[in-house]
This record gives C-alpha cells, sequence and structure tokens, in this order.
C-alpha cells in the first residue's frame, strides 16, 4: 500500500511538471498511460479545479476570489479611565469587551531640549495607540501642533495594556508636563 502511494505521487508530480511547463497534451496522456482509467475523470477535475486557484489562475485572474490580499487588523482597546467618544450601550456585548483590564505604563518617556529652549509653561496632551509590543504606533497631539513632540512619541517605550492576561494594543491620551 505504502509503495502505491508512492507510485501516485510520482506520477501527479509528472503531470503538474506537464501542466506548469505548458505542455497539457502531454499531462494529459500521461495520466491516462499511468493511472487506472475508473479514476481517471475523477483525478482529473480535482488536478484542473487546485490549478485554476493556483499559479496560472492568479497570473489571468481567472480566480475567483484573492487567496493572498486578505485584510488583517488589530483590534485596539480602550484604557481604563479614556473614553472612545461614542457611547457605550450596556446591551452591545461589542462595547465593553474593547476595553483593556490595565493601562500602559510608560517605561521611557524623552524629548530633550536643544541649548536655552524655554520648556513650554502648560502641559501637552498626546493621543497615543500603543501596540502589544509597547511601541508607539501613532501620536497625534490634542490643541496645538508640535512636530517635535510628535516626532519623539515615536522612541517613546511602554509596558503594553493587558486584556485578560495578554497584551494588546490600546488608546490612551497622555498629558506632559515638562520639567528641567
Amino acid at each position: 500500500m505504502h509503495r502505491l502511494r508512492l507510485t501516485k505521487i510520482k506520477v501527479l508530480e509528472i503531470v503538474w511538471a506537464y501542466l506548469y511547463s505548458g505542455r497539457e497534451q502531454e499531462a494529459w496522456q500521461a495520466l491516462t498511460d499511468m493511472w487506472p482509467t475508473s479514476d481517471f475523470e475523477r483525478v482529473r477535475a480535482a488536478l484542473t479545479s487546485a490549478r485554476a486557484s493556483g499559479i496560472p489562475g492568479q497570473l489571468d485572474g481567472s480566480e475567483s476570489k484573492p487567496r493572498f490580499h486578505v485584510k488583517k487588523f488589530a483590534y485596539v482597546y480602550e484604557t481604563a479611565g479614556e473614553s472612545s467618544g461614542r457611547p457605550e450601550d450596556p446591551m452591545d456585548p461589542g462595547s465593553l469587551s474593547l476595553r483593556a483590564d490595565t493601562k500602559p505604563q510608560a517605561i521611557l518617556l524623552r524629548r530633550s531640549v536643544v541649548g536655552d529652549a524655554q520648556l513650554p509653561l502648560s502641559e501637552d496632551k498626546v493621543d497615543l495607540v500603543i501596540d502589544a509590543a509597547g511601541k508607539v504606533r501613532s501620536a497625534r497631539t490634542v490643541g496645538n501642533q508640535d512636530r517635535d513632540l510628535l516626532n519623539k512619541c515615536t522612541g517613546w517605550k511602554f509596558i503594553p495594556a493587558f486584556k485578560d492576561g495578554r497584551p494588546v494594543a490600546s488608546r490612551m491620551r497622555l498629558a506632559l508636563s515638562y520639567f528641567r
């Protein structure tokens, strides 16, 4: 039985080689010569179907659905005490499940001031999206547009938020007060 399986594999490899080298007639002739006639049509239909969703089907556009262009996404959780701006509906199970159990905690927040530059007297607010690895994925200032602050945000590190014991991406607003 094992040798029969190996023989079938070798025959199918020969047929695939003919098909992918553009010699379709030779492929079906080899299958006719080496495969049992009672099972020929089923195997030919399976090979034709598999080939249609393979490389030639992707190149000529005959494939019905794209297999490799699936858009992947990650949930971004709200942190405790933060609001997404939409009202929470207690009857909607999705509204409560997107809240993280813990807040991200800052590990490294640096912003250097060049020379004798004045530190801002008021605090700046920054909306951050922190991924599950603790890196800042996006930053947006609230109020003023401080490009230097946004550039520095990309290097900040956090302990990520947790949901059900695993790290998750989260959104938070951070108020910054400056000290020398």
